[in-house]
Formats: structure tokens, sequence, C-alpha cells
């Protein structure tokens, strides 16, 4: 089996292309025959993306997509509504 990893404004460090290799080891053995892997992480902003499409023998092409938004780690809440929401609450 070929692992490809291809990163669009991120840099593909050991580290990272490990991770991948051991996230890629929990989908290749649900099928047989894996052809290949090929994954592309993508940094847009706040968007972290995660693409990753397998080649099984006799299958045609599966593809997988994941989106995460990463906050800035000086926000205090997940989000801007639950901030509005502490902010307006009565004591």
């Amino acid at each position: 089996m070929q692992l490809s990893v291809t990163g669009h404004h991120v840099e593909i460090t050991a580290a990272l292309r490990s991770y991948v290799e051991k996230k890629c080891d929990r989908i290749v053995r649900h099928f047989d025959h894996v052809i290949d892997t090929h994954f592309v992480l993508t940094v847009e902003k706040l968007l972290h993306k995660a693409e990753a499409t397998l080649r099984v023998r006799g299958r045609p092409s599966m593809r997988w997509r994941a989106r995460v938004t990463c906050m800035p780690r000086s926000t205090p809440w997940p989000t801007s509504s639950s901030a509005g929401y502490a902010s307006t609450r009565k004591s």
C-alpha cells in the first residue's frame, strides 16, 4: 500500500506524517487489498481540513472529508453566542 500526504498552506512534518499514518491504519483495517491512500491537509485561516482518498481493489475510489474550525487560545468561550449569553445574564 502506498501512502501519500500533501499539505496546502501547511508544512508536513515527520510528527504530522506519523499521526496521519496511525489514523490511516484505523481506516485500512476495515478493507482488504488497499492499493493506495492519499491525504490532503489544508489550512485556511481558522479552518483546518483533512481529505482522504482510498483506492481499494474491486471498488470505486472512496473519499472522506473533515473540517474543524479552530478558535484562538485566548478566547474563553467556544462560540461567540455563548459569550454573549454570559454577558447578558442577570444576577
